[in-house]
């Protein structure tokens, strides 16, 4: 009897310690001997299992939880609080756990609080509203995330941010095949606030366009983003946009060493109604990008790859450009507008296209607004603009402001238009300009110089095409080689008046335009008259310096006055005849016979 006594007294025992060790390891709270003791810091490993917890208070705590590959925190259901994890002050350190997202926050990182959160995973059907931060900082670094519904991938505002704004790091991270679900971006939905990305990965994050308008941010919005080493593939709306869009928050974006391919924005815009009833807040905010490559990129509004919007500053350096494409027709690849200032720097631009229902302009980038436009070091090859009524700028657009193009190539750039039909009649190419660049409103002090134009073509001015400007624009060193007018005059130069521009040491080569009235190379719509006398050869002072052709005549024509010959004179060098070169090359053996003969 005693025996049997002593085997109950031992069983309930075991029993007593099994319940005390399924309630340890069963709650969060009875693992970490929470309520206990009033310690600061607690550091604590977690076994494998699920832990059920009402939530923690963790103000003025150093907390550092790590797991094991199935530790599974939950909330029971009944907290109060909205998340697991909340309180001021505090730095939370969790790594390799798994956390349910259906029910509560997994934390609020409140004012002067850090959370470190490395290794983990968040599970859920739909998920969505993760974290909040509110005046502390959150770091996010190999997150993982587990669907429980593997047919639909969801996800949502993994993380938004409070009044008081704050810092959030994303590292590490890779999220793929996603549909993001709600008019909200993964990242952040407020302006005061800092993001970074460093070497995430970005691959086919699409939409759901049956829950939200086409105008969601997919990724990220913020004040001030910092984007490292990442790569985004086949993803719409990043970064507010086919990849950037619309930077109107007095905030700035800052991307560097990171990869852009077939990502593409859907915003819809309506032609015909002006661009500034879409963008009514332009502010002031600045963007850099260095070091980047941007592929198969497109917008169903301006700007394929980039849509700045700012009176701010756009910095672009080393950065690549290819397949870029607007469907809005303004900007194949950068979309400009604002009265800030632009700089590109050392960039290539490839099959770059602007494609209009009715107006196209800026075959690869487009910039209106009247402060500094700095364009030099830029290879752009096959870029195109066009449109069924108005297509304009094959390659640039450029409408105001101070504008400095140097050191560029343009080569086999064209502006289109397009058909109405599918009739064999050859569309009206007549308003089609400016098959390089299109120049509208240039103020004084702007410059052209050591630019190339190759195989360029468009209805008028096949390389450029000079609507208006404030003073003379000066071309110094520029070359014009195979471009044509098909319509009408200046295969290489169209410019409305004879005052608008100044050659110094340009060379022209078998341009051409499109009958015997316009002019192969230069090509003006009239004389700018001031007291009503035409000085001819004031005129060609002001205009022409030292200028050379191989492009048959008529070089040089002006409307309502007609042709003008010899006012750009032979290219000597490429027009050396046959006897030129066998003179300069025996000219030597003749120099020898001679020195023979006086002996």
């Amino acid at each position: 009897m005693r025996q049997f006594s002593l085997y109950v007294a031992v069983l309930l025992m075991m029993g007593v310690i099994r319940v005390c060790a399924q309630t340890n390891v069963g709650t969060l709270e009875g693992a970490l001997g929470w309520g206990e003791t009033d310690v600061k810091k607690k550091i604590a490993h977690l076994d494998e299992g699920r832990y059920i917890t009402s939530g923690l208070d963790v103000s003025n705590k150093h907390i550092q939880l790590s797991g094991s590959k199935y530790t599974e925190i939950q909330p029971d259901g009944t907290a109060s609080q909205k998340a697991i994890f909340i309180g001021k002050d505090s730095y939370i350190s969790l790594q390799n756990l798994r956390f349910k997202t259906d029910i509560n926050l997994v934390a609020i990182v409140e004012m002067n609080s850090n959370m470190v959160f490395i290794d983990n995973t968040l599970i859920g059907i739909t998920i969505s509203n993760c974290f909040e931060v509110d005046g502390g900082e959150l770091i996010l670094s190999n997150l993982k995330l587990e669907f429980e519904n593997i047919d639909e991938r969801r996800i949502s505002n993994l993380v938004n941010f409070g009044k008081l704004g704050g810092n959030l790091h994303v590292l590490k991270t890779s999220i793929v095949n996603v549909l993001v679900h709600g008019d909200r971006p993964l990242f952040g939905d407020r302006v005061e606030s800092e993001i970074s990305l460093t070497n995430c990965k970005f691959n086919q994050v699409h939409i759901d366009n049956s829950s939200t308008s086409n105008l969601i941010v997919n990724i990220i919005i913020s004040q001030k983003v910092f984007i490292q080493d990442c790569t985004f593939i086949n993803v719409e709306n990043a970064l507010e946009g086919g990849v950037v869009n619309s930077l109107n928050s007095n905030g700035n974006l800052l991307v560097v060493g990171s990869l852009f391919q077939r990502c593409h924005n859907t915003k819809h815009i309506t032609e015909g109604v002006s661009n500034k009833e879409y963008h009514t807040d332009i502010v002031t905010g600045d963007a850099i990008f260095s070091d980047d490559t941007f592929e198969y990129c497109s917008s169903q509004d301006f700007g394929g790859s980039i849509s700045f919007i700012s009176n701010g500053k756009l910095s672009i350096k080393d950065v690549s450009f290819r397949s870029s494409t607007s469907y809005g027709g303004k900007g194949g690849a950068i979309y400009f507008e604002g009265n800030g200032e632009l700089s590109l720097n050392d960039v290539s631009f490839k099959e770059c296209r602007s494609l209009g229902q009715l107006i196209g302009q800026g075959g690869a980038i487009y910039i209106e607004g009247n402060g500094y436009h700095t364009i030099r070091y830029a290879l752009f090859t096959y870029c195109q603009v066009s449109g069924k009524e108005i297509s304009e700028g094959g390659t640039i657009y450029s409408k105001g402001g101070k504008n400095k193009i140097i050191d560029i190539s343009i080569k086999q750039s064209s502006a289109l238009i397009t058909e109405y039909s599918l009739s064999n009649i050859d569309t009206d190419q007549s308003s089609s300009l400016g098959g390089g660049i299109m120049a509208i409103y240039w103020l004084n002090e702007s410059v052209i110089s050591d630019i190339s134009f190759t195989s360029c073509i468009a209805g008028s001015g096949g390389g450029i095409y000079m609507d208006s400007t404030s003073d003379r624009i000066k071309f110094s060193n520029v070359r014009f080689y195979k471009n044509i007018a098909s319509v009408s005059g200046g295969g290489a130069i169209f410019a409305q008046n004879t005052n608008m521009i100044q050659l110094s040491y340009n060379k022209f080569s078998d341009n051409q335009a499109y009958g015997s009235e316009y002019g192969n190379d230069l090509h003006f719509g009239g004389f700018a008259l001031i007291d009503g006398n035409i000085n001819l050869d004031q005129v060609q002072r002001d205009t022409i310096q030292n200028c050379e052709s191989t492009s048959l005549e008529p070089r040089l024509c002006i409307n309502e006055y007609g042709c003008l010959q010899g006012w750009i004179i032979d290219d000597q060098n490429e027009h050396m005849t046959t006897w030129n070169v066998f003179f300069v090359l025996i000219q030597p053996y003749l120099t020898i016979i001679k020195t023979k003969e006086i002996e």
